[in-house]
């Protein structure tokens, strides 16, 4: 988005207006950001997750809860603005984010990384030094470490272009050249893969890695 991309505002109960941003950011509430295509961690990093407290079952919502905060507090809530304003051009344009948010904001992070998630919990891969194993293989075993675990897996590409940027934390890498692995019947397979992460034989493909 940029600042000449028209965009819909909406307020409650009020019909929605097209405006023009002037802002660096823009803020969505209610709900988490979904990206269709950006698999980096720059998405999710521009994200913070805020928990709400719950809402008391006695509770009335007062659709006209602004008009009135408006009227009786309007002082207040320009020296909280400035406040605020004052406090973030003290911490460099930073917004100051607390542990709770960052909790929150690293568990959805995680809870919502297949990939990452295949990478940290799947006992059918092996991450060390010197081993490898191809795409295609490495794709199968994603698919079933989701499908046991009730995730969505991506597709094939996408898969494996999360695959060469989430697995640079963890040394693994695209290998250029093609490879042999021997299966568990003998034959040989050339393929392009990956190196640093291979694929226990008794889960789905060769490796050296034996089951714990």
């Amino acid at each position: 988005m940029t600042n000449k991309t028209t965009i819909s505002a909406q307020k409650k109960f009020v019909q929605d207006n097209q405006i023009l941003s002037f802002v660096r950011f823009v803020c969505f509430g209610n709900f988490t950001l979904q990206a269709l295509y950006d698999l980096s961690e720059g998405f999710q990093r521009r994200q913070l997750i805020l928990q709400a407290k719950p809402k008391d079952p006695e509770r009335v919502d007062d659709p006209f809860i602004d008009r009135e905060i408006l009227e009786n507090e309007a002082e207040g809530v320009m020296m909280w603005l400035l406040e605020g304003l004052n406090a973030l051009i003290q911490n460099n344009w930073q917004i100051t984010v607390s542990e709770r948010t960052k909790e929150k904001s690293d568990s959805f992070k995680r809870e919502n990384d297949s990939v990452l998630l295949f990478l940290t919990e799947c006992r059918g891969i092996c991450i060390e030094e010197g081993e490898r194993a191809h795409s295609r293989m490495l794709f199968t075993a994603y698919e079933r470490f989701c499908d046991e675990n009730a995730l969505t897996a991506l597709r094939e590409q996408s898969f494996l272009n999360a695959l060469r940027t989430k697995g640079r934390q963890f040394q693994i890498h695209r290998l250029d050249n093609p490879f042999t692995l021997r299966k568990p019947g003998g034959s040989s397979v050339l393929a392009r893969g990956f190196e640093g992460i291979g694929i226990r034989e008794s889960y789905i493909y060769v490796s050296r890695c034996g089951m714990p």
